[in-house]
């Protein structure tokens, strides 16, 4: 997830804008018992489950006391057993009230920064944000929670900065009691750098776009997922606006820390930010987005979050141990 902004070294209030709505002093949910519910304190509707969040989010809390998880999906994944799952081709339908209960939220994770095929970005974004939003409405979920990316605020003229804009106009709009959260880039796991580094670190030499002193903020995986999920359950009475940063870092330092504890002995190559431009343009299978290149280059950086409802954010030496421990075997 590309979750930059656009304007060079430009400070962003922190946590961002937040509002809190007429039923802040209303009680906390009751106790499950005490409704004749079972366990079931809240349910979550997961849109965009199959994801690298969403499927992190699923395995990270799946069989959580007092919580039922809903996954939305285009295609059932094997691995959730007999998780009971909505279609997203089949939204609103009925069966989403009926799998909802009283006490839900959605959580929507959907999102595109890649043009696959005509109009992706905008399919993946603003379209798939209007149908949740009207699923809510015809289920009466009265609670949306969107993953944004941080720049969303700024001035922009690219299509996935001005895509997501959208989005949360429209959620902001919708009467539904929301939390917009917009984090910097996320790693751990699955992500879509570490992994291909660590491989490239074995095998001698690393890959840096451009001159490599733009930064990023990295945030660690786990972090996220538990911000995610208190904004859905515990503080599911919180509506507003929050940006999630992590500590500034220039990319280039942030690929060779982690590189290095692979592989002392890597190599780096710069590539010339031109012909990543040219290969996204016209190249069959790019390793960038033109999207993704501005994102990534664009070096806005705010004010680090340090904690957000509780949960401490992870320190970038934390965020370098747990994706990969100083004591892992070299090359």
């Amino acid at each position: 997830l590309f979750s930059l902004g656009d304007t060079p070294k430009t400070p962003a209030r922190n946590p961002g804008s937040l509002h809190l709505p007429d039923f802040w002093n209303k009680p906390k949910l009751r106790k499950a018992e005490e409704r004749g519910e079972g366990l079931v304190d809240r349910t979550i509707l997961v849109a965009g489950a199959t994801g690298y969040l969403g499927s992190n989010f699923i395995e990270k809390y799946l069989g959580k006391e007092g919580v039922r998880l809903v996954p939305i999906v285009r295609r059932p994944r094997p691995a959730w057993g007999g998780l009971a799952t909505l279609r997203y081709d089949e939204l609103p339908g009925e069966k989403v009230a009926e799998y909802a209960g009283e006490h839900a939220t959605l959580l929507h994770l959907i999102g595109s920064g890649r043009e696959t095929s005509l109009n992706a970005i905008y399919e993946g974004n603003v379209a798939s944000t209007r149908l949740l939003v009207q699923t809510c409405r015809a289920a009466g979920i009265q609670r949306i929670v969107y993953l944004s990316g941080y720049g969303v605020q700024q001035a922009t003229t690219d299509v996935y900065y001005r895509s997501k804009a959208a989005a949360e106009e429209i959620i902001r709009g919708s009467g539904l009691s929301y939390a917009i959260l917009r984090p910097s880039y996320i790693v751990g796991g699955n992500d879509e750098l570490t992994p291909d580094l660590i491989k490239q670190a074995r095998n001698g030499t690393v890959l840096v776009p451009g001159d490599g002193r733009y930064r990023i903020q990295p945030l660690y995986l786990d972090d996220v997922l538990q911000v995610l999920f208190t904004l859905a359950t515990d503080r599911a009475d919180v509506a507003g606006v929050f940006d999630l940063l992590g500590p500034p870092v220039p990319i280039g330092t942030f690929l060779a820390d982690l590189a290095r504890r692979v592989n002392p002995e890597v190599r780096f190559e710069h590539q010339d930010l031109a012909l990543l431009m040219r290969e996204a343009i016209f190249g069959e299978r790019p390793r960038y987005s033109l999207s993704e290149l501005a994102i990534l280059v664009s070096d806005a950086v705010g004010e680090p979050t340090g904690s957000l409802l509780g949960v401490e954010l992870q320190s970038y030496a934390e965020i370098l141990d747990h994706i990969i421990p100083r004591s892992s075997s070299q090359v």
